[in-house]
């Protein structure tokens, strides 16, 4: 079986010289399994503390995720879009009606 994801990311990455050399953990010895930054864990738990801490109320809270998804939904669709007319040759049209029978 070949890496997939997370796991050929972090099998290439230490060969890599950009990118600083962080401790990280595999949850299963043998065979692919997921990757454990306890770094990344620790900013994490920092950043969503501070963001929950700075919106002090759950309903600004909610209307921040909600624009966070539907950013995320528009840009991703504008990504594909791209990616399908730049390196498969499909028109824009092509991009459309694949997008809407999906």
């Amino acid at each position: 079986m070949h890496p997939r994801g997370s796991s050929l990311l972090v099998a290439v990455l230490p060969h890599c010289t950009l990118t600083p050399q962080l401790p990280t953990h595999r949850t299963a010895s043998p065979g692919p399994s997921q990757v454990f930054v306890p770094l990344a864990n620790v900013v994490l738990l920092v950043l969503c503390c501070a963001v929950v801490g700075g919106f002090r109320d759950t309903v600004s809270l909610g209307r921040a995720y909600g624009l966070a998804v539907i950013t995320d939904m528009i840009t991703t669709t504008c990504l594909v879009t791209l990616v399908g007319i730049l390196s498969a040759g499909a028109g824009l049209w092509m991009c459309v009606v694949v997008m809407r029978a999906a």
